[in-house]
């Protein structure tokens, strides 16, 4: 245990190669093609690892508070492997079963936050808002499981740096845990082109980045504008869309690599916004 004193390998070494193994094992465990679908949970996996080593092993029964990322975290993983396995993409069950897939997703946005807060008052609508713009845009994406995974990996990695700025080690390590898993199944996606962005990254990724960002939000207000100005994120595909640019379009490797570069900008941005809020937060 003592080689996961060292923050580096706890915090970003450690996740992302628990992330690439178990996602490599399931890929390769899965039959029918589910192995396609659900390769994620590995980064599911290791996010709650990491959370568990930030904030200790959860409750049992789960309890609801400010320290339960671990239990909302195993939640988002068993709901996403649910609705990956039952809501196969390669079977058609109609029109309704996407509404219902989008239905629970959306369920979880306003449960989980809840959750973490202890109940639901008048800023569960604007989370909700948040989390609703993140699971259509996502989703919106899901034909190419690089691009999703880059976004969420990138502001995950933000959230670290403004709980850096703000002097949150906590959310910091969680930060920086999530994008190193993000990281490992991004590596993942580049090695293989049929791993599917379904629900199990969505809710494993996204899910982290909202109870890291709400955490965050509930620590220090002032820090709300610094984690609105990582949603410039989700936008970064557009630079790829550029005349330019487009010719590195299809490559995979380059267009993530372009894409890093432009979150780039929102995340050093959203630093000076957290220090600035860190600021008027006080002691």
């Amino acid at each position: 245990m003592e080689l996961f004193g060292d923050p580096l390998i706890r915090t970003l070494a450690a996740p992302f190669a628990v992330a690439l193994l178990f996602g490599v094992i399931i890929r390769l465990a899965g039959r029918g093609g589910s192995g396609r679908r659900i390769a994620a949970a590995g980064a599911g996996i290791a996010f709650a690892w990491s959370a568990a080593f930030a904030l200790g092993a959860p409750p049992l029964p789960p309890e609801m508070g400010f320290d339960s990322v671990v239990t909302l975290a195993v939640a988002a993983l068993v709901l996403g492997l649910g609705l990956d396995f039952y809501f196969n993409p390669e079977r058609d069950r109609g029109d309704w079963a996407a509404f219902l897939e989008l239905g629970l997703i959306i369920l979880y946005g306003i449960g989980a936050p809840a959750w973490l807060r202890g109940g639901i008052d008048a800023w569960a609508a604007v989370i909700l808002l948040a989390w609703g713009f993140t699971a259509f845009r996502m989703r919106a994406l899901a034909h190419d499981g690089v691009t999703p995974s880059v976004m969420l990996m990138m502001t995950a990695a933000g959230l670290g740096v403004i709980a850096w700025a703000a002097k949150l080690p906590v959310d910091q390590e969680l930060g920086f845990g999530l994008a190193a898993a993000a990281a490992g199944f991004l590596v993942l996606s580049l090695a293989d082109r049929s791993l599917a962005f379904g629900a199990t990254a969505l809710l494993g990724f996204a899910g982290g980045i909202l109870t890291i960002g709400v955490r965050i939000a509930e620590e220090a207000a002032a820090l709300i504008p610094a984690v609105l100005i990582l949603g410039f994120i989700f936008f970064t595909d557009s630079l790829i869309r550029r005349p330019a640019l487009a010719k590195y379009a299809g490559n995979r490797l380059a267009r993530s690599g372009l894409m890093i570069a432009a979150a780039l900008a929102p995340i050093a941005l959203a630093a000076a916004a957290a220090l600035i809020g860190a600021r008027f937060a006080g002691p």
